[in-house]
């Protein structure tokens, strides 16, 4: 089967996807780009340059946690995320805000403690009625700002 015919299949446009048993293995030597011989070595060889190099990230990728935290025990997790394990998060202050226990000031209160003794950054998001975003990031995670 050629590229076009895996793709469409893979979309759904042909041949039926609930029986996988009838699929022929995929010839990789028809993905490949060969340029023509009419065309100037300099062009061949840009083109055969990368045929074959893989795509890997300069460093490592951190996974994201989005949360919206309800009470004290929620932030403590975010502290512990952050300052632990090393991970982004981004929090959703609302609930918080408009329960109006006082869980809103110990967060602020967290977020402090966050900047100045880990080092850790937080960006305001989004501050709107419905919600309040905060990106909080270790020292260790590059923050590039625009």
């Amino acid at each position: 089967m050629s590229f076009l015919g895996n793709v469409k299949r893979s979309l759904g446009f042909e041949g039926d996807m609930n029986n996988p048993g009838n699929e022929e293995p995929i010839n990789y030597s028809d993905l490949s780009h060969t340029p023509s011989p009419d065309l100037n070595s300099a062009y061949a060889y840009s083109m055969n340059a990368y045929d074959l190099d893989p795509i890997t990230p300069q460093e490592n990728l951190y996974g994201i946690i989005l949360i919206r935290p309800r009470d004290t025990d929620d932030m403590d997790y975010v502290f512990d995320q952050v300052v632990q394990a090393g991970n982004p998060v981004i929090i959703d202050l609302s609930e918080l805000k408009r329960t109006q226990s006082g869980d809103y000031r110990i967060a602020g209160e967290m977020l402090t403690a966050l900047r100045t003794e880990h080092k850790a950054h937080a960006i305001l998001l989004n501050n709107s009625n419905d919600k309040s975003l905060i990106l909080i990031a270790p020292e260790s995670v590059n923050i590039v700002r625009k």
